[in-house]
């Protein structure tokens, strides 16, 4: 009984493994796909300008970049930029952790977020439109086109 238990354990873990990986397509983009340990650390960082502030280090994947909006009313000119903070983020985001089972999750998220911001078309980016950040970045790994505007 013992080892019928383990050949189906075994089978079951086999069967589980060899199941092809489901494709997570945000932004017409397959995520399941992307080359993770390969574009995150290749990123370039990009610099920004925003309230007569120059940030000269800055991921491409960074809320930053948004257009600035003042919901509130209370604000009409944009704040200037944390640019110690933004360098921090790039760090974080284009290094490795050894220690960690996902060792580019910090990546992961930051990308995926500025994706599913980035398609929906109802926040705006100031440096790029949709398109085009995503062919810069993602290009290998686009299987739909559309997605947001600018």
């Amino acid at each position: 009984m013992k080892g019928v238990l383990i050949v189906f354990a075994l089978t079951c873990t086999t069967l589980v493994n060899a199941a092809p990986q489901r494709s997570y397509i945000e932004g017409g983009i397959d995520m399941n796909a992307i080359d993770w340990q390969t574009l995150c650390p290749s990123v370039e960082p990009v610099q920004w300008t925003r309230a007569g502030v120059t940030c000269k280090i800055v991921h491409p994947a960074s809320d930053m970049l948004r257009e600035w909006v003042d919901y509130g009313g209370t604000q009409p000119a944009p704040p200037a930029p944390d640019c110690q903070l933004e360098e921090t983020s790039f760090k974080r985001w284009t290094t490795q952790i050894t220690s960690a089972v996902r060792p580019w999750n910090a990546c992961t998220q930051a990308f995926a977020k500025a994706i599913r911001l980035r398609s929906g078309g109802r926040i705006k980016y100031e440096d790029m439109a949709y398109e085009a950040w995503r062919a810069k970045y993602f290009a290998p790994w686009v299987v739909t086109s559309g997605g947001g505007g600018k």
